[in-house]
């Protein structure tokens, strides 16, 4: 019977009637894949259409294949009507052309990843690049956290172009995240924060497809691979500018005393580092503000302008794992010259 009903209306070599087949099997795939409730606009945006085509399709001539749950602003799940349907596509030999290999969601993740920008600037290459930068800039923090556009720029080094990360978490892989809350970032224009959604079943599926080279295949991202962006950044040279420059024993000297002494609160003082390192206010305030600043979250003194207080990005709640820059510093072979080793030397005096 499901059988004899997608065919009536999918059979074709119209391109309409083709388009029509690509979007319904595409609902289909999502609402097995997915393995959780996936609202109209999720699964526009995971097909990268507008939310009016699914609707059409999951309202339409076919709506007796799906049921629904209401959700926010009309933005109602979609669900399969019956598990027999789920039990049909998931056999070839019953399916046939429309099997769904519902163990094996990773050529949907790829075909999602593989899809070009909307528009011809930038180019399908350097998009291909600023995705992965922005997805592997997110892979450097617990799963919980954000980042402002901003951050994921400044870890790319497209700092001064922000609009490139937002062209990126908006486009034809928007699914892969989700922008909340909103302020004017450093450039002017909006700076929202953004998640990784690799959270609940499906987020764990896609987890394993990054970090598997043989599902992901060029979009692979190492499980080490945050090891390597930060010693990327790291490895920046400071800035030219005297009044912005600083030694690379200035910025070892910041990172040991958030290292050692930041607990139990994740925030010092720049007045304080400066003095415990015997550097100018200055000059801890231009590492803070330099090519290094997407390891740091900064926050100015209310009440005193020279002041400050500083902490690592992702200090917050303490819930460290493997990926943060904490534990990369305090490992010497992952971290190398960069190494920070548990001892307070700075407060013996050792460090300069």
């Amino acid at each position: 019977m499901y059988h004899q009903i997608l065919s009536r209306y999918c059979q074709g070599d119209s391109s309409k009637r083709q388009r029509f087949k690509e979007v319904l099997l595409g609902i289909l795939e999502i609402t097995i894949v997915w393995q959780e409730k996936v609202g109209v606009v999720g699964i526009a945006d995971i097909l990268d259409v507008a939310p009016h085509v699914v609707d059409n399709v999951v309202r339409g001539i076919l709506r007796s294949l799906f049921k629904f749950a209401e959700g926010l602003d009309n933005n109602h799940f979609v669900m399969l009507c019956h598990k027999s349907l789920r039990d049909f596509l998931l056999d070839a030999k019953r399916s046939g052309e429309f099997f769904i290999p519902g163990d094996q969601p990773h050529g949907l993740f790829y075909r999602i990843l593989s899809r070009n920008p909307h528009s011809a600037n930038p180019s399908r290459t350097s998009f291909r690049q600023h995705l992965m930068g922005v997805i592997e800039s997110l892979f450097t923090k617990t799963l919980k956290y954000r980042m402002t556009l901003s951050r994921i720029a400044s870890a790319m080094e497209v700092d001064r172009d922000v609009d490139v990360v937002r062209k990126v978490v908006r486009g034809p892989q928007r699914s892969l995240f989700m922008r909340v809350g909103g302020q004017v970032g450093p450039g002017g224009g909006d700076d929202h924060d953004v998640y990784l959604l690799l959270a609940g079943a499906v987020g764990a599926r896609w987890s394993q497809f990054f970090l598997d080279p043989n599902l992901s295949g060029e979009f692979y991202i190492p499980s080490d691979k945050p090891d390597a962006l930060f010693f990327r950044i790291l490895s920046r040279p400071p800035p030219s500018d005297p009044k912005q420059t600083y030694t690379l024993q200035d910025l070892l000297g910041v990172l040991h005393v958030l290292v050692t002494m930041a607990r139990p609160l994740p925030y010092i003082s720049i007045r304080k580092i400066a003095d415990i390192i015997g550097i100018p206010i200055e000059t801890v305030w231009n590492v803070a503000r330099g090519p290094q600043r997407f390891l740091f979250d900064l926050q100015r003194d209310a009440d005193d302008d020279k002041d400050g207080r500083l902490s690592f990005y992702d200090d917050y709640g303490f819930d460290h794992t493997f990926t943060g820059i904490r534990p990369f510093l305090r490992d010497e072979k992952r971290s190398g010259e960069f190494y920070i080793s548990s001892e307070k030397a700075l407060l013996q005096g050792r460090l300069r």
